[in-house]
């Protein structure tokens, strides 16, 4: 929607100052942007940002991210709700988010959820192996 230099132009001194206020207060700071942030990850790093959500599969390379920033911030990663969850095997459920534990096991670790939220009709079996394999 805009230009990395905007952001950073726009956005950089007030993540920088509500952050540092939030740290002061004790507070870690998540911040949720859908599409691919890989251009702007640099700059929500040096503001102090605690947690980034997500990590969007089909929009940014989760190997790519998570080797070039994963030691510098915790990612919350959302396990594919549109596709995988309610239309994959459990087999295939808990080998993607075995995978992701792979891919994203850093120093600053990873944080999981289900995307924004579980779609209707999803089969319990895959909730339950999601949330069994995220607990591994």
């Amino acid at each position: 929607m805009m230009s990395p230099a905007i952001f950073k132009e726009l956005y950089v001194p007030f993540y920088k100052e509500f952050i540092g206020y939030a740290h002061k207060k004790g507070m870690h700071v998540f911040l949720h942007s859908c599409g691919d942030n890989t251009l702007l990850m640099d700059d929500l790093i040096a503001t102090g940002l605690d947690v980034f959500h997500p990590v969007q599969k089909g929009c940014m390379d989760m190997e790519e991210t998570a080797r070039r920033f994963g030691d510098k911030i915790t990612f919350l990663v959302g396990v594919d709700v549109q596709q995988l969850l309610p239309n994959g095997t459990v087999e295939e459920v808990r080998a993607e988010i075995s995978w992701l534990k792979k891919v994203f096991k850093r120093e600053r670790g990873v944080l999981f959820s289900m995307g924004n939220g579980i779609m209707p009709g999803t089969p319990v079996e895959n909730i339950r192996a999601a949330l069994e394999e995220m607990s591994v």
